[in-house]
Order: structure tokens, then C-alpha cells, then sequence
């Protein structure tokens, strides 16, 4: 004889416990995934840039997606908003107790994360954060509610020869930008430095310049200026950082890192 019992249903990656084991059940599981669907997961506000209002955002999960509602507030007399509801695609996150989610399926996708503290943070595609907010709610249970996170497919590219080469004088830029004698001497000193300096100059024309961009998200003066902030006293290590965080995100999309 087969129960019919049916004491927990599994919605996304919540499972409900439901009460007592009786002819009621089925019909219980049936509202418990419908007080689901549609449920809010968090909501936070965000002003725009020259006093143009308030953008308002909803995460809100809904018939087995997640979608990100949201709402210009626009300044004005009239007090006119643009509302729209686009889904928002959960990739893996790289920290515990977040969230990740990505605005569309590019690969070149900008993306923000919801933590179990309520705090959400914007990022540009290749991981620059531009944006840190506190949810004006959250559901105790945000971190599972539907979740359903998606591992993007990733193929390595076959590089032509002028990426092929923006690679190879990246890493070898690796090698050396930190020696004291290249911090002092630059490229006005002996080899390696002359000679990476010409081949790097040799692929910054603009056929070359278009072929490692499309294949690597980065420009062949992207490579040259990272080395050049490494010459002399003054470090400015911001725009540093930002030209490794652009290489090395393009080296990942490309080999699937």
C-alpha cells in the first residue's frame, strides 16, 4: 500500500513543512506555492546622479525566475517614473551568504549582489564596483528563496595572433614591472624593457587594436599604460588596479577562468 501522506513540499530551494499528514495536504502544498509565487525577496533605493530622483528596485521571484522590478522616480513637476520588470539571471556567487545576479545572459554582463545582511552592490562587467546599498527590506529567507542559480556555459577562444600576442606581453610585463631598476630606468633602460616596449608599440595600430579588443575586452594601451604607471616614484594605484581588474576579467572571459 502506498501513503499518500505528503508532509513538505520543495518550492525553488525552499522546502515548506507543512502541518500533519491528512486528506488536506495536497490542497495545502497547492497554497503554499502560490503565497510563493510573487513572492518580494528584497527591495532598496538608489539616487540617481544631478537630483534626478530615485530608482526603486524589487527582486521578486515569480513562476520559477527572478525578476528585478524597477522604477525611475524622475524630479520633476509632474513627477512622472518609467517602471519596468526585467529577469535577472543568478550565476554563482563568490562569497557566502550572497547572492549573485547578472542584468542579462552576455558574457559582458554588469550584475549586483544581495547579502544575508541586506546589503546590495552593483558591479560593472569586469568586477568594478560602483554602488553599495542598504535593502529597505528583506525576507528572512532571501538567500533560497527560488533559487536557481546557473553556471554559465564557456567555450576558450581560439585568439588570433595579435591577442595571442597581447597575452604574451601582458604575462611577460608580469615578470618585470615591479623591479627596482624598471621602476627607476623605465623603458629608456636595456632589455627587457627596450624590446617589450617596441613589440607592445609594433601591435598598437588599429586593425590589431580591434581584433584584441573583440577577442579580449581590453586595449593593447591598456597593457602599455599598466606598464608605464609602474615607471618612476608616483604610483597611482587606483587606475592600477583598474587596468589589471580590465585585463585579467578579459583574460577569464576568454579562457573561461
Amino acid at each position: 500500500m502506498v501513503s499518500k501522506c505528503l508532509c513538505a513540499i520543495a518550492v525553488g530551494a525552499v522546502m515548506l513543512s507543512l502541518p500533519g499528514c491528512d486528506s488536506s495536504q495536497p490542497q495545502q502544498a497547492e497554497e503554499a506555492a502560490a503565497k510563493l509565487n510573487g513572492k518580494t525577496v528584497a527591495k532598496w533605493e538608489r539616487e540617481m546622479r544631478y537630483d534626478l530622483g530615485i530608482n526603486k528596485s524589487t527582486l521578486v521571484y515569480r513562476d520559477g525566475k527572478t525578476f528585478r522590478q524597477w522604477e525611475d522616480t524622475v524630479s520633476n513637476k509632474d513627477g512622472a517614473s518609467n517602471v519596468r520588470l526585467d529577469e535577472v539571471i543568478e550565476r554563482p556567487a563568490e562569497n557566502p551568504n550572497e547572492r549573485r545576479f547578472d542584468f542579462d545572459e552576455e558574457k559582458q554582463s554588469e550584475y549586483f549582489t544581495l547579502s544575508a545582511a541586506g546589503i546590495v552592490k552593483y558591479f560593472s562587467w569586469e568586477g568594478r564596483q560602483f554602488a553599495n546599498l542598504q535593502t529597505t527590506f528583506i525576507d528572512p529567507g532571501a538567500m533560497t528563496i527560488g533559487s536557481n542559480v546557473q553556471v554559465r556555459e564557456c567555450t576558450p577562444r581560439q585568439l588570433s595572433a595579435a591577442a595571442a600576442q597581447a597575452v604574451r606581453l601582458y604575462k611577460e610585463l608580469l615578470t618585470f614591472k615591479d623591479d627596482p631598476e624598471f621602476g627607476e630606468l623605465g623603458f629608456s633602460g636595456a632589455d627587457p624593457y627596450t624590446s617589450w616596449l617596441a613589440r607592445i608599440q609594433a601591435l598598437s595600430n588599429r586593425e590589431d587594436e580591434a581584433k584584441v579588443y573583440l577577442e579580449l575586452n581590453f586595449f593593447v594601451g591598456d597593457v602599455l599604460m599598466l606598464g608605464m604607471e609602474h615607471v618612476g616614484d608616483f604610483r597611482d594605484r587606483q587606475y592600477i588596479e583598474e587596468l589589471e581588474r580590465k585585463i585579467k576579467a578579459g583574460l577569464g572571459l576568454a579562457f573561461c577562468e
